[in-house]
Order: C-alpha cells, then sequence, then structure tokens
C-alpha cells in the first residue's frame, strides 16, 4: 500500500449515515445538468424498514440543509531508491546535503551569524531576474567561486550587514516562473548545501488555460494573499499500512471569492519575488482575465461537479496543486519556521538549493502543497414518504464548492556534515639518546575509500545495517585521536576507552608531531584516527607494535604493524568418517549373462546359483587384509575383512 494522506468531511447526511440499515439498493433518478447555475439535481428513492419510518422522517426534517464533499486522496512523495533524478519522475522527495569543501575563513566570519544573515543561493549570484536585490547579498564580490570561499577574508571581514526589515524579505522567497539554470552551474564552487527536490503527481485542470492567458502569476497570488476559514475534516493518514484517523481544522479559502477580489499582487516588502516575467498590473487586463477564468471554471463544472450518486459511492474530488511551501527549521519542527519557499507547480520538478545553513546544525525541512479541491455543495431541498411502499425520495441538488486549502504532506531532518577522513599517516622517530621519549609524526591521507567503519568508542557514530561509508580526504586542520595499550589486542575492541589524548597543531596545519613517554624494553600497541570538521572519526590505522630499545647511552625505536593472533582451531573426526571400504562396480553388477538367466522362466529355486559381478577374480566369500599406516607417527592399524554376499530367500525359495 502507498503513503496517502485522505482528507473527508466530518459532517455528512443523513442518508449516507443510515446507508448501513438500508434493505434495498438506492434508485437514482438520471442527474439533470443546469449549466448556468453549473449544477446538478437528482432524486434519490430507498427502501426504509417500517419501523424506522417515523425516526427518519423526522432525520430528513432536521437535514433539509447544505452539506460540503471535499474527499480527496493526496498521494504522499516517496524517498527514490537511487542517487539519480530524472526531470520525467514524479511522486518523489528527497533532501540531500551536498559537502565540497571545508573553508576555514568563511567558516570564521558565518559561525556566529544567524541563518538568515547567511549567503541565499538566489540572491548571490547577480543576473537580470533578481539584480533588484542586489542590497540583499552578504557576500560582496561580483565572482563567487571556491577561490572566493577560501580566501573570503582577503574580500571582506564579516557578512555584509543588513537591515532587520530586509533580512525579514529573505525569510520568504517566491519562485514563479523564475527559472535560471545559469545559477546551478555555480553550484561545485560552494562549501556545501542543501537540496530539496520532489515532484507530485498533479490533477491539471486550470494550469493549462492559464498559461493560455498569461495569467500564472495572478492566479498565484490569489492563493497566497488568500483569507481563510476553517473547515473540520476527518484526516486519514496510511503509512506503511499504518491507519490514524483524526479530526482537524483545516484553513479553506473559496476560490470564487478569492478570484472576485481582484487581490493579483503581492507585497514586496515582504517577499523576495523571483520570476522571469513582470505581472501585468493593469486593472482592466486583469478584470477581463478574471472573467474569462471564472467563465472557464464553471464551464469545466460539468466534470467536476459530483452528482449525488458519485457522492454517495464516495468518489474522490479532483485536486489540482497551485503552489508548494518548503518550510525550513532549525533543529525539529516547531511553530515558527526559520525560512519558507514557495514555488510554482508549474514544474514538474522542483528544485530548491538552501545554502542558509551551518555544519553541524540540524535542520528540518517541511513540504506543504497549497491547492484546490473540486468539491461539491449538495442541498437535500425536500422530500417524501410512500408508506404503503415503504420508500423514501430526496430531491438532491449539487453545486460547485472549489476551495483553496494548504496541506502538510511530509518533512525530513537533515545535518550538514563533512565526510570522515581517511585514517592518518604515522611515522615514529626518536632522539638518538638515553631519553625515555618517541616522536610521533601524524598526517592527513589524500584519496578515497568505502569500507565498513570499525566501532572502537561508545560515542562513535552508529550506522544504519553496518553498512559500508565513503571516507575521503578535505582539506582541513589536522586533529587527531591517539590510543595506546600495554597488552597485545585480541581486537580494535581492546583500545575501547584507551584514547590517551587528542591532538593537533598550534598553527593551521593538516600535520602533527608530538612526543609520548613510555618505558624502555617495552612493547606498546598503538591506533591513531583522523577527526573531521564535525568531530566524526576516520577508520582506525593499522595496530602499531611499538618497543623502545635502550642501552646506557643510545636508543633506537622498532616498529611493526600487529596481525592479531589467529586461534587455530582442531576438529576431531570419527575415523570412520574418513575411510570407507565397498566392492568395486565390476564385483556388485549383476551380470545376466554369466548366471544364465535368460532361457529362466522363474527364479524359483535357482537363488543359491546366482552371484554378483564380472571380473575375472571374484572378492564374495574371501578374505582381506587392508592395513593402514600413519605418516607422522609411523603406527599401523590393520582390518581383516571377508566379503560375503547375502541372499534373502523367500518363503517361495525355502518350499
Amino acid at each position: 500500500m502507498g503513503k496517502k494522506i485522505s482528507l473527508a468531511n466530518a459532517e455528512v447526511d443523513f442518508i449516507r449515515r443510515i446507508s448501513g440499515d438500508l434493505q434495498s439498493s438506492i434508485v437514482y433518478s438520471e442527474a439533470v445538468y443546469d449549466s448556468k447555475n453549473s449544477s446538478y439535481d437528482q432524486d434519490v428513492t430507498f427502501s426504509v424498514p417500517v419501523s424506522m419510518l417515523n425516526s427518519i422522517e423526522l432525520m430528513a426534517n432536521n437535514n433539509l440543509t447544505t452539506f460540503q464533499y471535499h474527499n480527496i486522496d493526496v498521494p504522499i512523495p516517496s524517498k527514490p531508491d537511487n542517487d539519480k533524478i530524472e526531470n520525467e519522475a514524479s511522486g518523489f522527495f528527497e533532501i540531500k546535503n551536498i559537502f565540497n569543501y571545508y573553508s576555514e575563513p568563511y567558516e570564521r566570519i558565518s559561525k556566529n551569524q544567524v541563518e538568515r544573515k547567511m549567503p541565499n543561493f538566489y540572491l548571490e549570484f547577480t543576473n537580470e531576474k533578481n539584480k533588484k536585490y542586489s542590497n540583499l547579498k552578504a557576500l560582496q564580490a561580483r565572482k563567487i567561486n571556491k577561490n572566493f570561499f577560501k580566501n573570503i577574508r582577503k574580500f571582506q571581514d564579516n557578512l555584509a550587514p543588513r537591515p532587520s526589515q530586509d533580512l525579514d524579505k529573505i525569510s520568504n522567497v517566491i519562485i514563479g516562473d523564475y527559472n535560471d539554470t545559469r545559477d546551478f552551474s555555480n553550484l561545485s564552487g560552494l562549501p556545501y548545501y542543501a537540496r530539496i527536490a520532489f515532484s507530485f503527481v498533479n490533477d491539471v485542470v486550470l494550469g493549462d488555460y492559464l498559461t493560455e492567458i498569461e495569467f500564472n502569476q495572478q492566479f498565484f497570488n490569489y492563493t497566497l494573499n488568500k483569507s481563510t476559514s476553517e473547515v473540520i475534516f476527518e484526516t486519514v493518514s496510511v503509512i506503511d499500512e499504518q491507519v490514524v484517523v483524526k479530526s482537524t481544522e483545516v484553513p479553506v479559502s473559496d476560490l470564487f471569492s478569492e478570484i472576485s477580489k481582484n487581490n493579483f499582487l503581492i507585497d514586496d516588502n515582504q517577499f523576495v519575488v523571483l520570476q522571469n516575467e513582470q505581472i501585468n498590473k493593469s486593472i482592466m487586463v486583469n478584470g477581463f482575465k478574471n472573467k474569462l477564468l471564472t467563465n472557464y471554471i464553471k464551464n469545466k463544472s460539468v466534470g467536476l461537479v459530483k452528482p449525488y450518486k458519485e457522492i454517495f459511492s464516495k468518489d474522490k474530488c479532483r485536486i489540482e496543486h497551485v503552489f508548494y511551501k518548503v518550510e525550513k527549521f532549525i533543529g525539529p519542527e516547531s511553530s515558527v519556521p526559520e525560512q519558507t519557499y514557495i514555488v510554482s507547480s508549474g514544474r514538474q520538478l522542483v528544485e530548491i538549493i538552501d545554502t542558509q545553513i551551518k555544519l553541524d546544525q540540524t535542520y528540518t525541512y517541511k513540504i506543504k502543497t497549497v491547492s484546490v479541491i473540486y468539491g461539491t455543495e449538495y442541498t437535500i431541498n425536500d422530500y417524501s414518504i410512500d408508506r404503503d411502499r415503504q420508500t423514501m425520495t430526496c430531491n438532491i441538488t449539487s453545486r460547485p464548492s472549489y476551495k483553496i486549502v494548504e496541506l502538510d504532506v511530509t518533512s525530513q531532518e537533515t545535518e550538514i556534515k563533512p565526510r570522515p577522513q581517511l585514517s592518518p599517516s604515522v611515522r615514529f622517530f626518536n632522539k638518538n639518546d638515553s631519553s625515555n621519549e618517541i616522536g610521533i609524526y601524524l598526517d592527513l591521507r589524500v584519496g578515497q575509500e568505502v569500507k565498513k567503519p570499525v566501532t572502537i568508542q561508545s560515542t562513535d557514530p552508529v550506522y544504519p545495517n553496518n553498512e559500508k561509508v565513503k571516507f575521503e580526504y578535505l582539506p582541513q586542520q589536522g586533529k587527531f585521536e591517539v590510543f595506546r595499550i600495554e597488552k597485545k589486542p585480541e581486537s580494535y575492541g581492546s583500545f575501547t576507552n584507551e584514547k590517551i589524548m587528542d591532538i593537533q597543531n598550534s598553527i593551521n596545519s593538516t600535520s602533527v608531531s608530538f612526543r609520548d613517554t613510555i618505558l624502555s624494553n617495552k612493547k606498546y600497541y598503538y591506533i591513531f584516527r583522523t577527526l573531521s570538521t564535525s568531530g566524526e572519526p576516520s577508520p582506525p590505522t593499522p595496530i602499531y607494535e611499538v618497543e623502545l630499545l635502550k642501552d646506557s647511552d643510545d636508543s633506537k625505536v622498532l616498529v611493526s604493524t600487529y596481525d592479531f593472533e589467529k586461534q587455530e582451531n582442531y576438529l576431531d573426526k570419527r575415523f570412520k568418517r574418513l575411510i570407507q571400504i565397498e566392492p568395486a562396480f565390476q564385483q556388485s553388477v549383476f551380470d545376466d549373462r554369466k548366471n544364465n538367466v535368460n532361457n529362466l522362466t522363474t527364479f524359483k529355486g535357482h537363488l543359491d546359483t546366482l552371484s554378483l559381478g564380472y571380473a575375472n577374480e571374484g572378492i564374495w566369500g574371501r578374505k582381506f587384509k587392508i592395513r593402514i599406516k600413519s605418516r607422522d607417527s609411523g603406527k599401523i592399524v590393520d582390518f581383516n575383512i571377508k566379503f560375503n554376499l547375502a541372499k534373502k530367500k523367500t518363503k517361495e525359495d525355502l518350499e
């Protein structure tokens, strides 16, 4: 079962409530469509038990009113199985953290800044569409690339200061029909970023027509500026066959009411609006397009409004996503997002690049849809009861009820971290004197490898299913862990809680050299690990067996890699499992020519004359000595064997 969210109006009419008690199927008249009012009219007749006639009549009197029907299913996008996202794919979402490199100067000037002050991907790379927001940029450079971030202190000491109202504006970014692929060519030059990508299966009703009359952006603004009222829905979440039902107040807006307001402009003081085309602000032009849109929707209603038969059958309403919201929270989800991206649904693949993030910080991204539910409003006008036939007939009128609704679809926590480093390169040395010190030199190792992690400390990261991890070199300040024990290790687990120090250079360097004091003429065992900028350890180095040999005025250090001692297992086996003595094939096959059985009509009375084998010398009834001698000890074992041919006679042979 796929993942989905289902919505259904909590209030239902009396016919649907008593449907389980009805004795016969419901009979529907033909639904008559009124194009002027975009409505259906239909009679519904059903049998009623005599005992229920009075109670149902009372119920009907209290239900001559209007009901809403907006039952929908919204599939929840699932995470793709592979890393590659195709533009044609649909019904998926993925949040990935991309770490390209580490820039210590950039981390210094951004470390104490709040996220909204960090560089925004959509503003820093200036083009014709976003140049009006140049005052919102955090970086003071025309060309932003890896070299810039690595040497940012040459260009600016801090991120550019901006007024608080401008920072509030950056917290709400609208991406309309804006699509500048040149920006994405700069991604490799960024130190790191989060990529939020998703695609929904969208049932397009108005989208193509809005494009045809060039009214996409205005309609987008209607739904953004909407006023809402609360409607109670029964929400059903189905995730991995787990069903959760609850009553929820969902904010909704009426589509026709919002269109009639002509409120198609967005306040630039509250949003950063990125779009290719400037919106037409002519009141006359937009008023005309409003009427075109309203008439178009009414003409489509013949396939959108549901007659009562479809409502009773619980047919789902159509739903069209107008735009998507991506809300970002610092840490777990809270009541107020740190930032919101609003993206038009006109693109099949939605891709958002978030650079306003920090290393080793957890973020939650929540995906919402702002959608139009093409529902139905229906009224039970009147009813009649035929007591002789024990039937009730209701006349029901269905009209459009198109609601704009905001739905929480999915969310995911993520953390920006560099990949863990490779294990360090190691060298031991000592001075040619009588001191009890050895020198150790550690340096970051260049390259990359994929292997299963080795857990040593209880604080080490836990990887699901013991999966392989990619370790790779990234330029950074060299930080290392040093472990030492005095007994021969049985495994890497022998080094648990045996860390003697964390070490790094006092200057910015990938390497460090230090000394350790040990006793002479005694063996010690060392391992080392590199720590990433987020404190995640590398795999351990090989185990080094180290001994400082020393006399009165001279010393030297002996170093070798240590392999775990392999315990030899000796398995006892019974000798009868190692030897098998049996007649060869030519001694055990039955030779019908030798036994002259071709002319026999029966074997009765002839069993004693039959034998097996066609070899020149038979073995049956003969004795043999088989001698086995051990190559190691020289001991001898003799087996005396006689081969007997057993002939089982039946009662017929004995007569």
